[in-house]
């Protein structure tokens, strides 16, 4: 992967954002915040021709290294405090996502109604295989169960 040690000497971190320790080109004044935010939430900034993705940016600022995919924990791709950073595997960051199945009717995912129980079921899936964790009276209770299966398996 890419070595971006080289732009410490241009920016600096401050609680998620990159700021300019010196003026890049003609209009960017020194100290401002480097980049803009792109249509799909994520920040951006380019330097010397080429564009960067400030997260990855920031987490290689961080961390010394550049992983293939750096995750945002809480989902909002412009929120790049470091603490909400992490290196991924893609499985990973598949499960990390907002986006539902449009048919899902809890609104988490792998929990559904069971219409013959009259119960909510729990469904997850690990290393390829599906596995059924129960009925709950309540969305809120296997929506419980199914963050504990998340935290135990994907963490």
């Amino acid at each position: 992967m890419s070595d971006l040690s080289f732009l410490k000497d241009w920016l600096d971190y401050q609680d998620g954002k990159l700021f300019w320790k010196k003026s890049p080109k003609v209009g960017v004044l020194e100290g401002a915040e480097a980049g803009y935010s792109r249509e799909d939430g994520y920040r951006a900034f380019a330097f010397k021709n080429k564009d960067y993705l400030s997260h990855r940016v920031i987490f290689f600022f961080h961390y010394g290294y550049l992983p293939k995919l750096v995750d945002h924990i809480n989902q909002n791709t412009s929120d790049n405090r470091i603490e909400n950073l992490r290196e991924i595997d893609r499985r990973g960051n598949t499960y990390n996502t907002s986006k539902l199945w449009r048919h899902n009717t809890s609104g988490v995912r792998g929990v559904s109604w069971d219409s013959k129980q009259k119960k909510w079921t729990v469904r997850f899936k690990h290393e390829g295989k599906y596995g059924f964790y129960g009925y709950y009276e309540s969305v809120e209770e296997a929506a419980k169960v199914r963050q504990e299966l998340e935290r135990r398996f994907l963490q």
